[in-house]
């Protein structure tokens, strides 16, 4: 009788343990793991980038409102590169900014009079001043740079060549790196963000890149063909995810022959704080859902079920993320079932340290890919915490991705949408609940 329920314990205990860790390790810890060894293995035979032998004339548009404070320092590092001035025609694509951006683009224009600097008006958005300033572009490639960032030296050369060695591509993405500004002290959010976007672009976008999957172009720092780009529709000035809708375009119409380019590196600016990180995510995954939703017809349907990777990844970046919040909150459950508390505290600790893991994992392929003697790379050095508190950082991710997708479904997308807006929201809702509990108890 005494082993029959020490076997029933056993049974509980297994079944336990399986249910608890089947989810997360089907949709997070074996597929990045099958990326990482992926990536690793092609960088390991990899060829060098070859050189730029002839420098055709590129055009390179920056759409600015109220950028006065980096639109200088974001010219100057073009000015900087190792791509010749006298190939290059900048376009700084103003969306009515109401700063001293004028000032400051007359400052660049008498520092540099090498360099073929145009400012233009355009109405409100960046969408409108993207698509203004194609039609003033006169290069054979188009290359996007948002103005709060700088690039690497070599970045414009080496997005360039790609698109010499590779005719069949229309538009290639670069490497997006976040950095703190000098004088700013890199936190919690700031360490964790630059390593995400090392595993985003680094081992995500190269593994994409690999399978013809890329599924965005990041607005930030992305070339097109320009006979590519007058193909499409240009960019949708109805979207909060330009970029994503014009990769779509170009990759329905054109080509999926969509690439990254891994030595083509832009560093853009550290999210400042918590506020800013949930406005931008909420926006990222609204603008994914709108995009997908737009090209349903192309996309979404019976036959590509099975081999159109835009399906795959929304199911495992929106269906998924339900079944992972039911997980969480499974912890009841498990009570319920009178396993010990202690045991269900046991359990996020190992999933944890297995996630600690992971982080341990990507932290040395990171540094394995990272160029040596580069900034970058000093900097993920000094960063061996991050494997800790990476876990916790992604976790925060997940719930301002899962409000996004619940949010999409809820009310109209905007660009502004902050923690504040959430939060008075769901003041507002429960207060009218609580009216409305209470009117209904007087009666």
């Amino acid at each position: 009788m005494e082993f029959i329920q020490r076997l029933y314990v056993s049974m509980d205990s297994v079944f336990f343990w399986i249910s608890w860790l089947v989810i997360p390790f089907v949709v997070e810890v074996i597929p990045k793991i099958y990326v990482f060894f992926h990536v690793l293995f092609g960088h390991v035979h990899q060829a060098p980038r070859k050189s730029l032998q002839q420098y055709p004339f590129i055009t390179l548009i920056i759409p600015t409102y109220n950028s006065a404070a980096t639109l200088k320092r974001c010219i100057q590092s073009v000015v900087d590169s190792t791509y010749p001035l006298s190939q290059i025609q900048v376009i700084i694509a103003d969306n009515q900014s109401t700063d001293t951006i004028k000032d400051v683009y007359q400052q660049i224009q008498l520092a540099n009079p090498e360099l073929l600097l145009q400012y233009m008006n355009s109405k409100k958005g960046k969408a409108s001043g993207m698509n203004a300033a194609i039609y003033q572009s006169v290069g054979c490639y188009i290359i996007n740079m948002d103005a709060d960032g700088v690039l690497d030296k070599k970045a414009l050369e080496f997005i360039v060549a790609y698109l010499e060695e590779h005719p069949e591509t229309p538009a290639v993405g670069g490497t997006i790196m976040a950095q703190t500004l000098p004088g700013k002290k890199s936190r919690f959010l700031q360490k964790n963000e630059f390593f995400e976007y090392c595993q985003i672009f680094l081992f995500g976008r190269q593994y994409a890149s690999s399978k013809k999957e890329i599924f965005t172009l990041a607005g930030a720092f992305s070339a097109y063909r320009k006979a590519a780009l007058f193909k499409t529709k240009l960019y949708n000035t109805d979207s909060i995810a330009e970029d994503t809708d014009m990769t779509f375009q170009i990759r329905t119409q054109i080509s999926e022959e969509i690439a990254y380019c891994q030595e083509a590196v832009y560093y853009t600016d550290a999210i400042p704080n918590l506020q800013a990180l949930i406005s931008q995510r909420e926006r990222w995954q609204k603008g994914e859902l709108e995009v997908v939703s737009n090209f349903a017809q192309e996309r979404l349907n019976f036959k590509n079920f099975f081999t159109d990777f835009v399906i795959r990844q929304m199911i495992v970046a929106n269906t998924f993320a339900f079944l992972k919040m039911i997980w969480l909150f499974s912890s009841v459950m498990f009570l319920m079932m009178n396993f010990s508390g202690w045991v269900l505290a046991m359990s996020y600790v190992f999933l944890y340290l297995i996630y600690v893991c992971l982080a341990l994992l990507y932290w040395l392929g990171i540094l394995l890919i990272l160029p040596k003697h580069s900034a970058s790379r000093k900097r993920h050095l000094r960063n061996p915490l991050v494997i800790f508190t990476f876990p916790i950082y992604n976790f925060l991710t997940f719930w301002i991705r899962l409000g996004g997708i619940i949010n999409y479904f809820t009310r109209v997308a905007k660009w502004n949408t902050t923690v504040v807006t959430d939060w008075q929201d769901i003041q507002r809702v429960i207060k009218t609940d609580w009216q409305t509990l209470i009117k209904g108890k007087k009666k």
